[in-house]
């Protein structure tokens, strides 16, 4: 009987070098993870809008394409033309995306007409002074500017320091990170600070009478989605889900209250979303996005470069958060993301035209207030 004969299976037996091994495998897995990102991006839409971890993937989707120059260059390295393509087809996928807003010049503020100017920043400073603060605003000067996360004492500085040029304030201070503020060149009525939920930070509204007439300003802050855990063997923490239900409700919340406003309005300040959300979709519907509308890049406003919050570890601005939104009474001139001094938030400053469609804000119904809160 003859014996079985089993064939050799390493690779010099089959003539197969690691390294070609090696090579075959890092190709493979690079045209694979191309075909993957470029598969989500054009398959995502047909699932409408997803809870869950599927959110965050969409909030993340930009990042997806970071490695496409490597690839390129990994593919010219092994000489494989389809590592070469994946990555090109990769770059191409960002481009059609997003490349348009890199197209665009930077915004030079001081040398476009603007109506007016509007800045949001998240301060970071509810336990801190806010010099820095003041330098970031009069950087950037502002007509109004609405502040988060800002302290009692943080603001009563502000209010000491920028007395002459910003002589209307309204302060919603807090123990906590909820603090809110607003300084405005221009008079400020009708103020009224509120929670759009339980425990949600302050949100603030007002009429703003500018030189071409009244404006409805809300100055807000979200509530930031939650990665809940379950402990495993008691002790190690496992991402479970991924959830945002309760920034949704605050931007449903803000959806009907804008339903119930009349005449020209701008909303800024912390989102906690970023424009792939479907809260962003929503909001869309009722309002435009300065910076996305003007603004050049991506435009990630959190974290500060060389700062790693707890919420959300990143070495460089990964998520644009802050927002500045109008509805159609304006048309963005430009906007750009601002210095984040020792905040862990870069501000958005956006100059805002009247549009001549819609006519001037003084022919407009006048704007409510405190009765649609």
């Amino acid at each position: 009987m003859t014996p079985l004969q089993l064939q050799p299976t390493d690779s010099r037996a089959s003539g197969v070098s690691p390294a070609a091994q090696l090579r075959q495998a890092a190709i493979s897995l690079g045209i694979g993870y191309a075909a993957s990102v470029v598969a989500y991006s054009a398959l995502r839409p047909l699932l409408g809008a997803r809870d869950g971890w599927i959110e965050l993937a969409d909030d993340l989707e930009p990042w997806g394409y970071l490695p496409a120059p490597l690839l390129g260059l990994a593919g010219a390295a092994l000489g494989s033309r389809g590592l070469s393509g994946a990555g090109a087809v990769l770059a191409a996928a960002f481009g059609l995306r997003w490349g348009f807003r890199y197209l665009r010049r930077p915004p030079e503020p001081a040398q476009v007409d603007s109506d007016l100017t509007v800045m949001t920043f998240n301060t970071l400073a509810w336990e801190r002074s806010s010099h820095d603060i003041a330098a970031v605003i009069r950087a950037a000067q502002p007509h109004m500017v609405g502040l988060q996360e800002i302290g009692g004492h943080g603001a009563d500085q502000l209010c000491e320091t920028l007395r002459d040029e910003y002589p209307y304030t309204y302060i919603t201070p807090s123990p906590d990170s909820s603090g809110a503020a607003v300084f405005s060149k221009y008079r400020l009525r009708d103020t009224v600070a509120f929670r759009a939920s339980e425990m949600g930070h302050w949100w603030q509204r007002m009429i703003v009478d500018t030189p071409r007439g009244p404006i409805t300003y809300i100055n807000l802050h979200t509530k930031i989605p939650h990665i809940h855990t379950v402990r495993l063997f008691g002790r190690l923490p496992i991402p479970a889900r991924f959830h945002a239900e309760r920034r949704r409700r605050e931007v449903r919340w803000l959806c009907a209250m804008l339903a119930r406003t009349d005449g020209p309005v701008i909303v800024g300040g912390d989102f906690n979303m970023t424009e792939r959300s479907q809260d962003y979709a929503m909001l869309s519907k009722a309002l435009h996005d300065a910076y996305r509308s003007a603004g050049v890049g991506l435009g990630h406003t959190f974290p500060k470069r060389g700062v790693y919050p707890r919420t959300f570890p990143a070495p460089w601005p990964t998520l644009r958060l802050d927002y500045v939104w109008h509805s159609d009474h304006f048309e963005a001139a430009w906007a750009y993301r601002g210095d984040a001094g020792e905040s862990d938030h870069h501000p958005v400053v956006t100059g805002l035209r009247w549009s001549d469609t819609i006519g001037l804000a003084g022919d407009a119904t006048v704007p409510l207030a405190a009765s649609a809160v």
